[in-house]
């Protein structure tokens, strides 16, 4: 079978940051039993690539009987997750070299919890970002919330962007010792704002520092 026989499917591409053609390069299927001989669905393990960028990606399709229409026809239920997993229109950072190690590894992880939906490391995680910024500026205080308005004192960052970051702060506080889980929408909202820091504390920087004098 040659690549355009391939079957095909719209999923998310992570690197293009929308949903795309994917071809499906080899499947193996397994069939979901509820009891010896009630068989409820099929469980499908996938190679896909997609025919934009080429990226590879491994699928899991879930596909179960959910119930019966008023025909009296089956009802399907079927549940598709990408590996790696990935959160559509939200892209990793470009330029992401220019960061720090230690605030790389912070920004890398937080952003898998956020696209893995553990929704409460990712908040804690938004927190310990903007902790490990302050520390690696050299922000002066005994807490984070006195770290934060240090980076004002710096001119890192605005005083609209503090009051911010303290919302942030207090986001991850309730994350931490209250292990509470905010929204996707509300930590994706957050996420954006640590990366507006960090593009205008290291990369644009960077980059600005390699242009004609």
């Amino acid at each position: 079978m040659n690549s355009t026989e391939k079957p095909i499917d719209w999923l998310e591409c992570e690197s293009c940051s929308r949903k795309t053609r994917h071809r499906i390069l080899h499947s193996i299927d397994e069939p979901i039993w509820d009891g010896p001989d009630d068989r409820v669905g099929t469980a499908t393990w996938s190679i896909v690539q997609c025919e934009g960028c080429e990226t590879f990606s491994f699928l899991f399709t879930d596909e179960q009987v959910h119930g019966y229409d008023d025909n009296g026809d089956v009802l399907m239920a079927v549940k598709k997750v990408l590996y790696p997993r990935r959160a559509i229109g939200r892209p990793p950072l470009a330029d992401i070299w220019h960061l720090p190690f230690h605030v790389k590894l912070m920004y890398t992880q937080t952003r898998e919890a956020l696209c893995n939906d553990m929704n409460v490391l990712a908040g804690i995680g938004i927190r310990a970002l903007v902790e490990v910024v302050c520390k690696e500026r050299e922000a002066q205080g005994r807490n984070l919330e006195k770290r934060i308005d240090g980076l004002v004192e710096k001119g890192d960052l605005t005083p609209a962007g503090a009051v911010i970051l303290h919302s942030l702060r207090t986001m991850g506080n309730e994350a931490a010792h209250e292990v509470k889980a905010h929204t996707s929408q509300d930590l994706t909202t957050a996420f954006e704002v640590v990366e507006h820091l960090l593009t205008g504390i290291y990369i644009l920087p960077a980059k600005a520092s390699r242009l004609p004098k």
